[in-house]
This record gives structure tokens, sequence and C-alpha cells, in this order.
């Protein structure tokens, strides 16, 4: 082999590694990425199933704030919904979500969400209005549903 072969073939396994290992790197970060999404698909379908269920069982709520839900229920402490945007360990945008009742203010016992898409809460008759991302859905309160009702 002669020297500008040699030269040829040391070039094309250079070109080589450099696309591998750029390869390498995005499949990396797909697989983080997918993986981070199914944690967010996860967090928002725990919380939201919590939070429908606080409303639908709500005697009362006021929401202060698109950051602040508190929900009165008959015989049974009050709950505080409580949403914040913070950076996360990648130092990514990310929303946490807390849900604490009035029974135990210890905040070890307090029910913790965390994903990217943002969220916010308007709380509109026997409804509350909930917003995350571009996505919205109206929980309903049985009890205030009843209330309005003729």
């Amino acid at each position: 082999m002669t020297l500008i072969g040699t030269l040829a073939v040391m070039t094309l396994l250079g070109a080589f590694m450099v696309l591998a290992g750029h390869l390498f790197s995005q499949a990396m970060t797909i697989t983080r990425d997918g993986s981070r999404t199914e944690q967010d698909v996860m967090q928002i379908d725990a919380f939201v199933r919590h939070l429908r269920q606080d409303v639908w069982e709500a005697g009362r709520f006021e929401v202060s704030s698109p950051n602040h839900l508190m929900i009165e229920r008959d015989r049974q402490p009050y709950i505080t919904w409580r949403i914040t945007r913070h950076e996360d360990d990648n130092g990514q945008a990310a929303t946490q979500i807390t849900r604490q009742t009035n029974d135990n203010p210890d905040s070890r016992t307090a029910m913790r969400f965390a994903f990217r898409p943002t969220v916010r809460i308007e709380g509109q008759g026997a409804s509350v209005q909930l917003h995350i991302g571009e996505q919205s859905a109206t929980l309903v309160s049985q009890r205030r549903l009843l209330e309005v009702q003729p």
C-alpha cells in the first residue's frame, strides 16, 4: 500500500469516527428525551387524576391565581394545590405542583408532581378549567354542579 492510499484510509477512518460519535450522541439524546417525555406523561396523568377527584368532591373551591387552587370538601380536610415554575437538574424550565391537605401541614406528606409543560388553573362556576401546555380540560364539581342546576 502506498503512502497516499494509507492517508486516504486514515482520512476515511477519521471521518467515520466523527460521524459515529455524532450518531451515538444523537441516539443518547433521543433516548434521554424519550424517557423524559414518558416521565412527563406519567406525572401529568397522576396529577390530573388526583385533581379531577378533588374537584369532583369539592363543596367549594377558590382559584386565587392561575397558580393556586383551594378546595373545601364536606367533613374532610381542605386541599391546597400550588403550581410553581423552576429549572430542573438539566437547566430546563419545569413545572412543580404540590398538593397539600390542612390536616397534615408537614411538607413531607404533600404530593408532588413535576413535568415540563406549563400549567395554569381558572375557576368557572361549578368547574375548574385546567390548561397544560396548549391543551385544556374542564373538571367539574359534582356537588357544585347540582347546586347550579334548577
